[in-house]
């Protein structure tokens, strides 16, 4: 039966008291009440049957109810709904076994909202041991909740594209590695790889960058299930996890249906651009069953992809699993290559075509190593870069370069310069213009002598800092030259920029520059270019007595490649060169044809 009763009557309970202690049981209820009413908890007073008993004010601002509507009804009215009745159900048996409960409920506000609260309900006894009522206090923890997953959302999605991340990717992986072994199913790590973002970014600018990893990101999970995973693992890569698969042929298909949603075009603020993407797969459980060995994996068959591409997937292979050691073990070996003097420079002649003789040489790097013998440039120089070595190779392969340069020219008394690659990642890895000036000074070589071959991706992130590096560099005398021209994504307007001194034709255009017209058509325009930006022009590759007289019926004014030398050691290159210089390597009318 419910109690008609109004809020907490301290005047009702007096009368229950031994009128004895009648003046400081009422100062104890005073206290009481004032802590009852002033009280940032909401407190409910329930009797045995729990029905509500009494309600602070707190109560009313937490639920909406005022206590007019909630006297006398059972407090299951203000149920969320979330939880059942085994929940209850528990909860009241803790009740009565101990005493008290405590724990995170959700309840439901007069409004309708459903809001999360912190309960602690004690059962009150009296003398005899008999329940008499019960007292219920609550916090709205609404706000707490919400910035734990402000701060769960932070450490485990990406703030750009809304994916999770890498520490949501491992965590998710890990679980369907766990679902997989359990069922005999098949789990799949795709790393994805964009092509031409940096180019992108660098010259639409950093917001239309974001803009279309925005895009990429949607296009992804429209191409996957809703229990994968697409996350965004770093800049332009991301990853998918795929479960719950029973095949690979379910991979393959998803990995197709990705290259051909990222090839489509991207509208970015009025501007049409177009991307590709490398995929590297990895499958488990053949490949492994560690997540961290999983991502090695998968980074490493897209590398693969990378370099067979574009747009292009790969599986990982047990080859490319002992390309890893064998990477491995190379990286090691090439942190201490320059002082086991494993280092060599090797030099290729480069021919003035008006006059016939060597006007510089190319410093290549060459490495041998004890064990593995001659290990290709292909093969380390690449390492280097993504390992950081390249700021310390880079560095010696100029001292020494330009230390061998000096001592000829002292020798000979011959203008014949050097020419030394230089990576992007070199300049981004601290090879600064008082490195380059400490050479010249240190290895007492004049400026002129020495020339900088830079790649046309440096070209494309023209910084105002890569701008200021290049004309530095002019400003000590040495000369700048683009290598492997027409290979990137270079154009008219980027040269210009720029205060260079030669443009180097890559060698794949000169190959098919006699076989084929459209090459034979490019190979001719970009001389027609340089001489028209007053650029001299280095062909490298030629091999033919066709190709030559091509190229100098172009105007085309230097040339390097095996018709001439190969890249010989410093002892071949003095006997083969200085010792004959003076002498032409044309002979009179070859280059009539």
């Amino acid at each position: 039966m419910k109690q008609d009763v109004g809020l907490f009557d301290p005047s009702a309970l007096l009368s229950l008291l031994d009128t004895n202690k009648q003046q400081h049981v009422e100062r104890q209820l005073r206290i009481a009440t004032t802590i009852f009413d002033a009280a940032a908890e909401a407190i409910v007073i329930t009797d045995k049957n729990n029905y509500i008993y009494a309600v602070n004010p707190a109560f009313s601002q937490i639920t909406g109810y005022s206590k007019a509507e909630i006297l006398g009804k059972n407090p299951q009215f203000l149920s969320s709904g979330r939880h059942d009745a085994s929940f209850y159900k528990a909860m009241w048996v803790v009740l009565s076994q101990k005493g008290q409960w405590q724990g995170e409920i959700w309840n439901r506000r007069k409004s309708g909202e459903i809001y999360p609260e912190w309960l602690t309900i004690t059962k009150i006894e009296d003398e005899n041991g008999e329940i008499f009522a019960f007292v219920a206090i609550f916090t709205d923890i609404s706000k707490i909740k919400h910035d734990e997953e402000q701060l769960w959302r932070q450490t485990n999605y990406d703030f750009l594209t809304g994916l999770p991340n890498n520490t949501l990717l491992i965590d998710r992986l890990s679980n369907a590695l766990i679902v997989a072994n359990r069922e005999n199913l098949l789990v799949a790590l795709l790393f994805i790889d964009l092509d031409h973002f940096k180019v992108i970014n660098n010259t639409l600018g950093h917001a239309v960058g974001d803009l279309l990893l925005q895009k990429v990101a949607q296009r992804l999970l429209t191409c996957v299930r809703d229990t994968d995973t697409v996350a965004r693992f770093s800049g332009d890569k991301f990853t998918i996890v795929l479960g719950n698969l029973l095949k690979e042929d379910e991979i393959a298909v998803i990995a197709e249906n990705i290259i051909s949603k990222l090839t489509e075009p991207f509208e970015l603020n009025g501007q049409t651009v177009f991307v590709g993407t490398s995929i590297g797969v990895t499958v488990y459980p053949a490949d492994a069953n560690d997540a961290d060995i999983l991502l090695r994996n998968a980074d490493m068959a897209m590398y693969r992809a990378k370099a067979i591409g574009p747009n292009v997937y790969q599986f990982f292979t047990s080859k490319m699993n002992e390309q890893i050691h064998t990477r491995m073990g190379l990286e090691h070996d090439l942190r201490h290559a320059i002082e086991r003097e494993e280092l060599e420079i090797y030099y290729q002649p480069i021919v003035d075509l008006e006059t016939g003789l060597v006007s510089k040489a190319e410093a290549l790097l060459r490495w041998e190593h004890p064990t593995r013998g001659k290990v290709p440039p292909y093969e380390f120089i690449p390492l280097a870069e993504e390992t950081g070595l390249i700021a310390k190779l880079g560095e010696w392969v100029l001292y020494t370069a330009a230390q061998q340069t000096s001592i000829w020219q002292t020798r000979t008394n011959l203008p014949i310069g050097v020419s030394v690659n230089v990576s992007t990642h070199q300049l981004k890895r601290g090879l600064s213009t008082a490195t380059i000036a400490d050479v010249l000074q240190t290895t007492q070589l004049s400026p002129e002598l020495l020339s900088l071959e830079i790649t046309e991706s440096l070209l494309m992130e023209d910084t105002v800092a890569n701008i200021q590096w290049f004309h530095k560099i002019k400003e000590l005398g040495v000369k700048l030259s683009i290598d492997d021209f027409g290979t990137g994504y270079s154009s008219l307007s980027y040269l210009k920029r720029f205060p260079l001194d030669f443009l180097k034709i890559d060698r794949s255009f000169i190959r098919d520059s006699i076989g084929k017209q459209e090459d034979a058509s490019l190979v001719k325009a970009i001389i027609a270019m340089a001489n028209g930006l007053k650029l001299k022009v280095i062909a490298e590759g030629v091999e033919t007595q066709e190709q030559l007289i091509f190229l100098h019926q172009l105007r085309c004014q230097y040339v390097q490649g095996f018709y001439f030398f190969k890249p010989m050691s410093v002892k071949d290159f003095e006997r083969n060169i200085l010792a004959k210089h003076g002498v032409p390597l044309l002979k009179k009318g070859l280059l009539r044809g």
